[in-house]
């Protein structure tokens, strides 16, 4: 389906509306409207079969070099156990974990060699083609495979004592250096290098390398030089690149790697240049690789290109692949004198991967190949005009991005992973400001609700504690510690930044946000005090209520005086959402009797997660059930008005989720509800008169859907496997 699309200008894809369609009912594959298209992850070029390959969820894509419209697309391995692709000059190997490989052909898709499963048995870890689209290497876990595809030859290779391999073409594109890791997965690194030509030589026994941090084999130079990067995450004044001989040890070249910039340092395909790219700068820096003599510069005639891939070899050359300042993509032949060429026609990628929809704005993850910067966009809808963007150190796991729009600060939390060792070392948060290098706050804590006026937030510290935190003066005027060990709660802030909410076992409590920083309990005494919530809070517009979503209800108070004033309980039971499917085997079929049960009983269902938010003024609360029933309450009396029911299968997807889901706009006046896997269409609901308002068809085999509604209602956002769509909502 996504190959319909068909590119008009303004940098959005437009597709075409089929006569016939019915009234309040979008196909979206086919309907007219803007699409903004997702950035491309890991894209490698063919320029003599004209197209460029990248990775799209669960599929492999290829995008016509001229057009961008769709040349072909390839179903991938989905499986937990591993599998993936790799790309050539002129073809592309898929592999399975049970060892079966595809080799595609880059024009077509269409496949011109196969190997079945059983050919070596399981095991298979990684494939690649090389050496011009001769050779493909496939790597198992203590062994590996060379075919020659022109030979229609194989050849298996192990090493004694069974220890993990893998091997590296020489420039040459005959003999292969084989890798031999004699430690184990965490440091100190030791690697044995063998010299070996298929079907001529038995392998030839080479040096070991050591190295107290780990140790990764980035290329092979003429004259046999190995070229590694030595690396570590924990102390990376130790990092560097090193040229050793692989027959004696003795090392040929050191370069230390910067700390203080991010800088791209690749090696040509033939082995015999680096290419040195600083972000930040407009030039490519090439050099010799063997000593690192400067040789010439490539300009880039922009001023803040990004970089989008590695460079790689295509129809004889070395090429580059690079940003511009308005997101276009363009190729740069990484030779003297070489001028860039741009590609997929009039085509605007997305800058940067949604972390979500929150109309009016789009925060982004910048895509490309980032070292050391882990940089943090938003921008506004629908036209994308950039709003603020923060760079923040990498490396250290995860977390999403908060922001106050208002005042233009950031918010990023971390998951500190020691990937040398492979532990958690806790959690941290950076506050800074639109463009400013130097953080505002830094703190080791989990952000989880940042004020519209960006001065203030809320943090928990450990596993257990909740801190009020004021940005300006990193001061915590308030600090509670639940009363048990674990304790993973939300928080809110109310719209006009006067008063936060969070959870602290057993208590709920709202602090006003001035001197003294005064503090209420809300009234719990009814409920469950060994309950978790995990539903999120929400503030009426004038933060004189607060509504707390929850299990199997949602509460609504007075924030004044913590009164319990309504309950809004959801008595209807759901099928479990998420379920462990394909870890094993007793897993899977206790997943399958419990669904199965369901279909005649509720006896086993648990009570459904129950969001709730404010509508019509604040004088209606509407409450989602598991993304299956939509609810609409009257606030003062607590009666229930109307019931929205979409009718969502309770399908499972490949991972054994239920992903049904119901959305609101911000001020409560309408919703979508959708599932993300598109196993039925997604409808747009007036929640004043629960009236259908717009059907949307989406593509079947959806792999991943996220949406939201405008403040107007005129507008739905829906990404679809990395693309934006723009669909029309209210009349």
């Amino acid at each position: 389906m996504m190959g319909t699309f068909r590119l008009r200008g303004a940098g959005m894809v437009l597709v075409m509306l089929l006569a016939g369609a019915a009234v309040g009912e979008i196909d979206v594959a086919t309907h007219e409207h803007p699409v903004y298209r997702g950035s491309m992850w890991i894209p490698r070029v063919d320029l003599v079969s004209g197209v460029v390959t990248h990775w799209r969820g669960t599929y492999l894509r290829a995008d016509d070099l001229e057009t961008g419209a769709a040349r072909w697309t390839y179903a991938l391995p989905t499986g937990r156990d591993g599998g993936g692709y790799m790309t050539g000059e002129r073809r592309t190997v898929v592999y399975y974990p049970e060892g079966r490989l595809v080799v595609l052909d880059n024009r077509t898709g269409e496949e011109v060699w196969r190997q079945r499963g059983s050919y070596f048995g399981g095991g298979l870890s990684e494939a690649r083609i090389a050496g011009g689209d001769r050779w493909l290497v496939a790597d198992y876990v203590t062994s590996a495979v060379v075919h020659d595809l022109e030979a229609d030859r194989s050849y298996k290779i192990s090493l004694p004592g069974d220890k993990i391999l893998s091997l590296v073409l020489m420039p040459d594109r005959r003999r292969f250096v084989i890798v031999e890791r004699l430690s184990g997965d965490k440091p100190p690194t030791t690697l044995r290098f063998w010299l070996w030509e298929p079907g001529v030589s038995e392998p030839e026994q080479g040096c070991t390398v050591d190295s107290p941090i780990r140790i990764e084999v980035r290329a092979v130079l003429p004259g046999g030089g190995v070229l590694l990067r030595e690396h570590t995450s924990l102390d990376p004044v130790k990092n560097q690149f090193k040229i050793v001989d692989p027959k004696t040890g003795a090392v040929l070249r050191a370069q230390p790697e910067p700390e203080e910039e991010t800088v791209h340092r690749d090696p040509s395909g033939d082995g015999t240049r680096e290419f040195v790219f600083r972000e930040g700068t407009a030039v490519v820096e090439v050099a010799r690789l063997e000593d690192g003599a400067p040789l010439f510069s490539v300009p880039l005639p922009w001023a803040r290109p990004r970089a989008a891939a590695v460079p790689w070899v295509s129809d004889g050359k070395d090429w580059g692949m690079f940003w511009d300042d308005g997101n276009a993509l363009w190729l740069v032949p990484l030779v003297e004198g070489g001028a860039p060429r741009r590609i997929l026609g009039d085509t605007r990628l997305l800058p940067g991967r949604p972390a979500r929809i929150d109309p009016p704005y789009l925060p982004c993850f910048e895509t490309g190949t980032m070292q050391k910067t882990l940089r943090r966009t938003l921008f506004i809808l629908p036209d994308l005009a950039l709003k603020a963007e923060w760079d923040f150190p990498p490396g250290r796991g995860g977390g999403w991005i908060q922001y106050s729009a208002d005042s233009g600060r950031g918010v990023q939390g971390y998951y500190n992973y020691d990937y040398d060792n492979q532990r958690m070392l806790g959690r941290t948060l950076i506050v800074k400001e639109n463009g400013n290098d130097a953080p505002l706050l830094e703190m080791p804590c989990q952000p989880l609700a940042f004020s519209q006026d960006g001065r203030h937030l809320v943090a928990q510290e450990g596993e257990n504690r909740k801190l009020l935190v004021e940005v300006d003066t990193k001061k915590i005027p308030v600090r509670l510690t639940a009363d048990r060990e674990y304790d993973y709660s939300p928080a809110g802030f109310s719209p006009d930044s006067r008063r936060a909410a969070f959870f602290s076992h057993p208590r709920l409590v709202v602090v006003e946000l001035a001197e003294g920083y005064p503090m209420r309990e809300m009234d719990l005494s009814t409920v469950d005090k060994d309950r978790f919530w995990n539903s999120g809070l929400c503030f009426s517009q004038d933060g004189t209520r607060l509504l707390a979503g929850g299990s199997g209800q949602a509460m609504l108070f007075d924030a004044d005086t913590g009164k319990l004033l309504q309950t809004f309980t959801e008595e209807q039971r759901f099928q479990e959402r998420w379920q462990s499917r394909g870890y094993s085997f007793l897993s899977t079929l206790e997943g399958m009797a419990l669904d199965i049960a369901g279909n005649v009983t509720d006896r086993f269902k648990r009570k459904p997660e129950v969001q709730a938010v404010f509508s019509s003024n604040d004088t209606r609360v509407v409450t989602l059930s598991d993304g299956q029933l939509v609810r609409v309450w009257d606030a003062r009396t607590g009666k229930r008005l109307h019931t929205i029911d979409p009718e969502l299968p309770e399908t499972r997807n490949r991972w054994g989720g239920i992903t049904n889901r119901g959305v609101c706009d911000k001020s409560g006046q309408f919703c979508l509800t959708f599932n993300e896997n598109a196993f039925a269409p997604a409808v747009l609901w007036d929640l004043a008169t629960g009236r259908k308002l717009e059907t949307y068809l989406f593509p079947e085999g959806t792999d991943y859907m996220a949406a939201a509604i405008s403040e107007d209602g005129k507008t739905v956002y829906v990404t679809v496997d990395g693309d934006l769509h723009l669909l029309p909502g209210r009349k």
